[in-house]
């Protein structure tokens, strides 16, 4: 220990004992006793003195010693790297942590000097520390270290300085925080590439305002996504076709109300901005978005596979928790580290670690106040001794923190804290906005990462991202569940090694492409017999490498069959157009040969051969009506034509007509008085030979088809859906292989056929006509037993006696009548046949000229009782057009409706259209003028 400088009164009083001691023993006698006395007392208090200095000195020293212990052991337990330099830059104390951060040891940490560490030159360190120690103030500045661990190391330092021209550096490892800031743009990206790229067009809805649209959506509706997000609840409306739009908004309505029934699939008529019409599929799913619930909705464009369906209808859808900021000032990065701590809880330790930090920790209390929350140590006051900094989040403030004194302490740099105080205290503001910042961007990671995620469990199409060497490295349910894995199955793997090779290879061939070519690419798959539209797009690096491939894949092959059928309709249309006119002129053709034949029995006596001959040829000319009722089957239809007739003459007639020259026999089981039916005798016909030319079908190699016909009373409790009435049940059984249950509910559908070359038309044939009557069809089958068809009609009012009248002479009258009909030969056969029954007749080939001859007759006071309008005119006004207008001179005009081509909904439902009687071309004289009898005889309408 270095001897401690002797004070002067110590010096003096040696000097003089020195002096007494040096005396001769007479000179010493010579001195006054007193003096001797008082030099003895003296020595003696300077001795105690100097005890007294002495245990002085012990205490300081071992004060001393306790002060660097506890300097030691700050510096080697703080987690944050701590290391000191001298004024030439030598390092002279350092603790474990910086070792470790830097990956060396404390022992190469101490052999340093910052001046010859090549790195820390070219990062600017040098001049920060110089400007530090000048300044006198505390510097932050990023550094970047060669470590043992890994290159390029990145450090957040703070730069202390001593008055002496010395450091005190302390760092923290912020390389995770950047890697953690890199991976939350790679989130954003995906989540933009896989929004934007998308083939749907995705929407988010929350408190009726739209929080996002993608470029899809926008384009669907032909609004910007800028005026799509600046709409408001009320205005929505006008994407809807007014006749979709009470749907939409009910639906939505019982959405918001939480209702059971919500439909979330369905599919509308939408008005773009330029006021098109399309057709959207749209699903709605109810999600998470930003903390809140918000609704999820997909569309997509399906105007042209809606528009054939109707046509077909008509004709027959920062990845993972932000690492915390690493706090690198007293402790606070340590207290920032600890797992599951809130913002609460940080915030009231930083509070709490500020007193001791500062020069008098016995009188300072602290205080954040942030976001409306206080936080403070349990002794804060507020005193006049205060140092308060602002904390900014984002640049913005958001609160401040608050140190104060609670005693009035010396002023030193203007004020009662140090500049080093404030400094500090500046530097833990700043770190508690970055803190902020951090949780912050957390938020915005888990919230980003969730929404990716729901928008890809959302999409109801296959969806799968992958690297240039094939392993998946996100993908949806679809996808997933599509190759029998789970997401977390299937990310990671390669994504080729999922299908056998045959089916890689298109696969690997067009996302190799995509590579090449940096371009996106378009394929069809074909996926175990479904057609995969599928979408490739390149993700590429900033020097334009691709680096990822986005895969999209639509299944169209429900799409392509109803593309099919669409045109396989239109083949059908285009036949029924031609069979529709083709039966209209045959029928006229039929009407003047039948009416040519009846007018000639006229004149004949029943007897006679000849008229039996003419009542021959006349039967053989009425069956060749089936054959035009045959290619009406091809042509739209309307409702059936009704007569009174017998079911049992009709379904047996056409019974045996369909199994001539087969191999199969008709039995008949028909009970005693089969009550008659109101049908269209053609339709019925065509309803049976179907029926059994399939049964026939069914048994090639030959068999028995058993007909049974009952009378039925239908009653409400009974499990059929008819009204309650009477019907007549009949059944046509065969004892063939019998259709699979499979095929069971599909049979009645239109184009569905198991036979190589069926149309799939005939039961879907069956079934309409049916319907139309009333009536009911169902089918029960057994394989290897055979198959039964059942067929309710309702029964007649009308007694058979009452039909079979309608069948004798023709009844002549009187009156004046009009035939409206473009075919001359039947214009002149009707002049023939009513002159001669008794009846003033006129002629008109149109229906401009029937309303001039009728209103002219009216005038005269000469009007007619009754007109006869053919329905179709080529090139004119028809019938249906013409009895509007003769209503219009005479509201009570009698009129009957003539047409070949029956299937015409105004030949079922005449009365609807104003007219007193039908009749069907070709027609017997005598039906003809049963009905313009009935029409001029009866009283009401």
């Amino acid at each position: 220990m270095k001897k401690r400088p002797e004070s002067r009164k110590s010096t003096a009083l040696r000097s003089q004992a020195e002096g007494f001691l040096n005396k001769t023993s007479s000179d010493i006698r010579k001195i006054p006793p007193r003096d001797i006395k008082n030099l003895i007392e003296e020595l003696q208090i300077h001795q105690i003195e100097l005890k007294m200095q002495n245990e002085e000195l012990r205490r300081a020293q071992q004060e001393l010693q306790e002060g660097q212990e506890i300097y030691r052991n700050i510096i080697s337990e703080s987690p944050v790297g701590i290391s000191i330099y001298d004024a030439s830059g030598q390092c002279l104390e350092a603790n474990d942590s910086i070792a470790k951060i830097i990956g060396t040891t404390r022992e190469q940490v101490l052999q340093q000097n910052y001046n010859s560490i090549e790195s820390w030159k070219q990062s600017g360190f040098l001049d920060k520390a110089k400007r530090a120690v000048e300044d006198q103030s505390i510097k932050r500045h990023d550094l970047v270290v060669e470590s043992t661990f890994g290159k390029g190391v990145k450090l957040d330092s703070y730069l202390v300085p001593f008055s002496s021209g010395g450091l005190l550096l302390m760092v923290n490892d912020i390389t995770d925080r950047l890697k953690a800031e890199d991976a939350l743009r790679e989130s954003e990206e995906k989540f933009r590439l896989l929004t934007e790229q998308n083939l749907l067009g995705i929407i988010i809805i929350q408190d009726g305002f739209v929080k996002y649209v993608n470029k899809t959506a926008s384009g669907i509706t032909e609004y910007s996504i800028e005026e799509v997000l600046d709409w408001k609840p009320n205005e929505f409306g006008k994407l809807f076709h007014p006749d979709d739009l009470g749907f939409v908004m009910e639906q939505a309505q019982k959405k918001q109300e939480g209702a059971k029934d919500v439909v979330t699939h369905y599919s509308y008529r939408m008005l773009t901005k330029s006021r098109e019409v399309r057709w959207i599929d749209q699903y709605s799913k109810t999600i998470s978005f930003a903390g809140k619930t918000a609704d999820l909705i997909t569309i997509i464009d399906i105007t042209e596979s809606k528009q054939a369906k109707e046509a077909l209808q008509q004709k027959t859808q920062d990845l993972g928790e932000r690492v915390k900021e690493l706090n690198c000032l007293y402790s606070i990065s340590g207290l920032v580290e600890k797992p599951d701590i809130s913002l609460d809880e940080i915030f009231q330790g930083v509070v709490d670690i500020i007193p001791p930090s500062l020069q008098y920790p016995k009188v300072t209390c602290s205080r954040i106040l942030l976001n409306g929350k206080e936080y403070k140590t349990e002794n804060f006051k507020e005193t006049n001794w205060k140092q308060t900094n602002g904390i900014f989040v984002l640049g913005e403030l958001a609160g401040s923190l608050e140190v104060c004194y609670l005693e009035e302490k010396p002023e030193e740099d203007e004020g009662p804290f140090l500049k080093e105080e404030r400094s500090l205290i500046n530097a833990i503001a700043e770190q508690l906005g970055r803190i902020v910042e951090s949780v912050q961007t957390q938020e915005a990671l888990r919230e980003s990462e969730e929404r990716a995620r729901t928008l890809l469990d959302a999409i109801t199409e296959i969806v799968t991202l992958i690297d240039t060497e094939g392993t998946v490295l996100a993908s949806n349910e679809v996808a997933a569940r599509r190759l029998g894995l789970t997401v977390d199955e299937l990310e990671g793997r390669n994504l080729f090694d999922q299908f056998p090779p045959g089916a890689a290879k298109p696969r690997k061939e067009a996302i190799d492409k995509v590579i090449q070519t940096g371009k996106a690419v378009r394929v069809d798959i074909d996926d175990n017999g479904r057609i995969l539209d599928s979408h490739c797009y390149p993700l590429l690096d900033g020097q334009g490498k691709v680096i990822q491939v986005a895969v999209f894949a639509v299944d169209v092959t429900d799409r392509q069959k109803l593309h099919e059928e669409h045109l396989k309709l239109e083949k059908f249309e285009s036949l029924g157009i031609l069979a529709g006119g083709i039966a209209h002129d045959f029928n006229n053709i039929l009407t003047t040969i039948m009416g040519n034949l009846s007018y000639a029995k006229m004149g004949k006596d029943r007897d006679s051969e000849t008229h039996e001959v003419l009542e021959e040829a006349e039967k053989a000319s009425f069956r060749a009506k089936n054959l035009t009722q045959q290619l009406l089957t091809f042509a739209k239809g309307g409702a059936p034509v009704r007569e009174t007739a017998s079911l049992p003459e009709v379904i047996g007639e056409s019974a045996r007509f369909a199994t001539k020259g087969s191999n199969v026999r008709c039995d008949f089981a028909i009970s005693e008085g089969i009550w008659p039916a109101e049908i269209d005798v053609g339709q019925i016909s065509q309803v049976t030979q179907n029926l059994i030319i399939n049964a026939d079908q069914a048994m090639p190699e030959g068999g028995v088809i058993k007909i049974e016909m009952d009378n039925r009373v239908v009653e409400a409790k009974d499990v059929l859906p008819l009204l309650s009435g009477k019907y007549i049940q009949v059944s046509i059984r065969d004892q063939g292989a019998g259709i699979p249950e499979k095929h069971l509910p599909k049979i009645f559908d239109p184009y569905f056929s198991t036979k190589d070359k069926g149309t799939g038309l005939g039961l879907a044939t069956a079934l309409s006509i049916i319907k139309k009557h009333g009536g009911h069809i169902t089918v029960d089958s057994e394989l290897g037993t055979g198959t039964v068809f059942y067929i309710y009609l309702a029964a007649s009012e009308r007694e058979m006696a009452e039909a079979k009248a309608m069948e004798g002479e023709p009844i002549k009258g009187h009156g004046k009548i009009m035939i409206m009909d473009d075919e001359e030969p039947i214009r002149n056969l009707g002049f023939q046949v009513f002159n001669r029954l008794g009846y003033e007749v006129a002629l008109a080939s149109d229906g401009d000229e029937a309303v001039s001859l009728f209103g002219k007759a009216k005038k005269a006071g000469e009007p007619f009782d009754a007109v006869i309008l053919d329905l179709t005119i080529p090139g004119g006004r028809g019938g249906k057009e013409t009895i509007n207008l003769l209503k219009e001179i005479d509201p009570n005009v009698k009129a009957i409706i003539a047409s070949g081509y029956s299937n015409d909904p105004v030949m079922g439902n005449f009365r609807d259209y104003g007219f007193r009687g039908v009749v069907t071309k070709p027609f017997k004289v005598e039906k003809l003028s049963q009905i313009l009898h009935d029409v001029l005889t009866r009283t009401n309408k």
